[in-house]
C-alpha cells in the first residue's frame, strides 16, 4: 500500500491509550477495539510502522500495565484458558515474563510489518 504510519508513545500512558493511538495513526476502515487477536489483521497490509518514543512505551506498557490489563480481562477468559491467564498475571505482578509492549511488537512482527522503534 505504500504507507508507513507513526505511533507516538508520548500520546498514551496505558493500553487503552495505545488503542486510541492506533485508531488515530493507522488508516482504518473501522476503529480497533483493542483485541490482540485482531491486531495482526489490522496491520498486515502496512509496508512499515514507526513507533516513536518507544522507550516510554516500553516502560509504561511494562509489567505493571500488563498485570492491570490481564486482571481487567480475567473474568472474560474462557475456563479452558483461565489457569494460563492466572499464571501470566502472577508473573506480571512479580515483574517477570512478557509485557504488553513485548506482545504488541511481536504481533506486529508476526504480521510481516517492518517495525522501526525510535527510542
Amino acid at each position: 500500500m505504500g504507507n508507513a504510519p507513526t505511533l507516538d508513545g508520548a500520546r498514551f500512558d496505558n493500553f487503552e491509550g495505545f488503542r486510541d493511538e492506533v485508531n488515530r495513526a493507522l488508516p482504518l476502515a473501522h476503529p480497533w477495539n483493542g483485541s490482540l487477536d485482531a491486531l495482526v489483521d489490522l496491520v498486515w497490509d502496512l509496508d512499515g510502522l514507526t513507533w516513536v518514543n518507544a522507550a516510554r512505551s516500553r516502560a509504561l506498557l511494562g509489567h505493571d500495565e500488563t498485570a492491570r490489563w490481564l486482571e481487567s480481562r480475567l473474568g472474560k477468559v474462557h475456563a479452558a484458558n483461565r489457569r494460563v491467564w492466572e499464571l501470566k498475571l502472577a508473573r506480571a505482578r512479580r515483574g517477570e515474563g512478557e509485557t504488553l509492549f513485548d506482545t504488541l511488537t511481536q504481533l506486529i512482527g508476526e504480521a510481516g510489518v517492518a517495525l522501526t522503534l525510535v527510542e
